[in-house]
């Protein structure tokens, strides 16, 4: 059966931030798990957030967005004076406030409020730069308090060599890379680092035949479902023969609309790769898949 994974744990409702804690508990009631995002203070801390983004138009442009401050309210968002989280000390974060009010929970945080929902999912995007040791040093913390096992933990991030690092950290956490639109393959995740290695991927031979990729050894491939075909997946199987696909469907519109998803998750050639849905619309395609079971 698909799992269904509250993206960001709830997001497009209009009473609850999406990355806050009341949102991950919806999602810890109505769905299979959560996933959220994750970038790390000046001082080392996780916090679960939407922070630095690229936008690329082919030909047209190409520019950094500060996302962080479309995720806070207006007051915050002044407090904020173009600064990412990781140039921001812990109290002056925990002074800010999202679009309706909630405060930015740490990582921490999550992990005590799934010690309530055992055996739930949670997908951490490692979204900031160098995430990964902080996070690791707080799963260890929330595995030793037994909050949460390291079974229900889901480390993805379009950085491959993030991953890469994960497999030999932490090998026995699942990995997942998470596969950019068309547009912005070889575009710097983090430009303000000079790092030209770490970079956006598509999907493509090339890429899945990869030196790094071959050393993030994925578990899960994450992509839009209009990315997906049974070419593609042949392709990761040969290489990684036991990997999942996890749908990533984020958008407005209901997923009884979306016919990208629709036909992935019926078709016969596609539907038994996909392990689950990282949606925008949790109890919408609960429904729907409900609905799909019942059908001769």
């Amino acid at each position: 059966m698909v799992k269904i994974i509250g993206h960001r744990g709830q997001r497009h409702d209009k009473t609850t931030d999406d990355n806050s804690l009341a949102a991950f508990e919806t999602a810890f009631k109505n769905c299979d798990g959560i996933e959220t995002d994750v970038s790390i203070s000046a001082e080392g801390t996780p916090f679960l957030i939407h922070d630095i983004g690229r936008l690329k138009i082919p030909k047209l442009y190409d520019r950094t967005v500060n996302m962080l401050k479309y995720c806070l309210d207006r007051a915050s968002a002044k407090k904020l004076k173009g600064r990412r989280i990781d140039q921001i000390n812990d109290a002056a974060i925990d002074t800010l406030r999202l679009k309706k009010g909630a405060k930015i929970p740490r990582l921490s945080e999550l992990f005590a409020l799934a010690a309530k929902y055992p055996g739930k999912e949670i997908d951490i995007e490692l979204k900031g730069a160098d995430a990964l040791r902080p996070v690791l040093k707080e799963i260890d913390k929330a595995v030793k308090k037994g909050q949460i096992k390291r079974s229900q933990i889901t480390l993805t991030s379009f950085d491959i060599h993030a991953i890469a690092e994960a497999a030999q950290l932490a090998p026995d956490i699942r990995r997942g890379i998470i596969f950019s639109g068309k547009g912005k393959g070889s575009t710097e995740i983090y430009p303000w680092k000079k790092d030209k290695t770490r970079c956006y991927t598509s999907f493509n031979n090339a890429a899945v035949k990869s030196p790094v990729m071959q050393a993030a050894a994925p578990d899960v491939a994450v992509m839009h479902a209009s990315a997906i075909s049974a070419k593609k997946i042949k392709m990761l199987k040969d290489r990684f023969p036991s990997i999942k696909i996890a749908i990533w469907e984020s958008a407005k519109k209901p997923p009884a609309r979306n016919k990208a998803l629709k036909k992935v998750l019926s078709d016969p050639k596609t539907a038994p790769h996909i392990s689950a849905v990282i949606t925008d619309h949790p109890k919408e395609l609960a429904k729907m898949t409900a609905q799909n079971r019942r059908k001769p």
